[in-house]
């Protein structure tokens, strides 16, 4: 495993993507959404819903900590990725985390 800087300007990141936000891109040739949480955290999920293949950027990050399908609205929880009704597969998702202006992810 090995770590993955994402930035080492998390005070330019925060600003242009604001807490409830998130932002596509790219890490190694694979697209992913990266998010910032309500509550401050930043976490990197895959860019498509396991249940349809929706691009997960246009959706939203809802007051239970959720990242919100636009599709049919299938809400994933950004600690799990779990579906919160049990409809299917878990999103992938991780943590990131942050030291300094850095912000990291174990892959």
């Amino acid at each position: 495993m090995e770590n993955i800087l994402i930035t080492d300007r998390l005070d330019l990141f925060a600003t242009s993507i604001p807490c409830g936000n998130m932002r596509g891109l790219s890490i190694n040739a694979q697209r992913y959404v990266l998010v910032h949480s309500k509550n401050d955290r930043w976490y990197l999920v895959k860019e498509e819903c396991p249940h349809s293949g929706a691009k997960l950027q246009a959706g939203a990050v809802n007051d239970q900590h959720e990242l919100v399908c636009p599709m049919h609205a299938y809400a994933f929880s950004l600690h799990d990725g779990r579906e919160a009704r049990g409809r299917c597969a878990d999103l992938w998702v991780v943590k990131l985390w942050v030291s300094g202006n850095e912000l990291w992810w174990k892959d």
